[in-house]
């Protein structure tokens, strides 16, 4: 009895805590990604910077636009990461 209320605890630990490890893994992944701007003819911008403020786990997006000029854009790339987990991850 002792032995399989040990694996059920075990059983139970991980299932409360194992996502809670992947979200902050995802989160920090996040975090520490890249960010960028494309222009309507589809380059990346360097005259329009992108600043992110945190707060906890929220995300504001501030954009500066540096040039003396209106610049159409494209798309906003908020974060860009790889793949965090291996290809085998159950989930």
């Amino acid at each position: 009895m002792k032995y399989i209320t040990g694996i059920l605890l075990t059983l139970l630990f991980c299932s409360c805590f194992a996502p809670a490890l992947a979200q902050e893994k995802i989160i920090h992944a996040i975090k520490i990604s890249i960010t960028y701007i494309l222009l309507q003819n589809g380059s990346v911008t360097i005259e329009i910077k992108t600043v992110r403020k945190w707060k906890d786990n929220f995300c504001t997006l501030i954009l500066n636009n540096n040039s003396s000029k209106n610049v159409r854009l494209k798309e906003i790339v908020m974060f860009q990461i790889n793949h965090v987990f291996s290809g085998n991850t159950s989930f």
